[in-house]
């Protein structure tokens, strides 16, 4: 319940911050600023999400409390795209927030969203699942504290 409620919080969050951080660049311009800084945004607020349900699962194993495992899956199902997403614009694009300064390898929009790399992470989902499962039984096998 409480990684929904932070998914929320977030979700709001880079809601709000795409509506104040407006540049004059709408959808079809020249290289697809418009979807880069709104994704870089998304990532960033889904980073957040992404560090408070680890460290919060982490907590709730170490002290055995319910519900460890399943907030730091849940912190890695729903964040793990937007920031695969942040990374990429992170590595090909630069100063995304300096509409006279930026710089990218998406030189349309149709580059940007049919690029492969946009995938990875599904691979890295898909090999953290056995890892996910590791936590799991690790929490459940843990001995007690006296």
């Amino acid at each position: 319940m409480l990684a929904v409620a932070f998914y929320a919080l977030c979700g709001m969050l880079s809601l709000s911050y795409s509506k104040q951080l407006t540049f004059s660049d709408p959808p079809g311009g020249d290289a697809p600023w418009y979807f880069i800084r709104g994704d870089a945004i998304k990532g960033l607020c889904m980073l957040l999400y992404l560090v408070l349900c680890l460290a919060i699962g982490a907590l709730a194993i170490r002290m055995k409390w319910p519900g460890g495992a399943a907030m730091i899956v849940f912190g890695l199902v729903w964040a793990i795209g937007p920031v695969w997403q942040l990374g990429l614009i992170y590595l090909k694009s630069d100063d995304i927030f300096d509409p006279v300064a930026a710089r990218t390898s998406w030189l349309t929009a149709d580059s940007y969203f049919g690029d492969p790399w946009q995938w990875g992470w599904l691979l890295l989902f898909l090999l953290a699942i056995p890892y996910a499962e590791q936590i799991k039984n690790w929490q459940r096998n843990r001995p007690s504290n006296p």
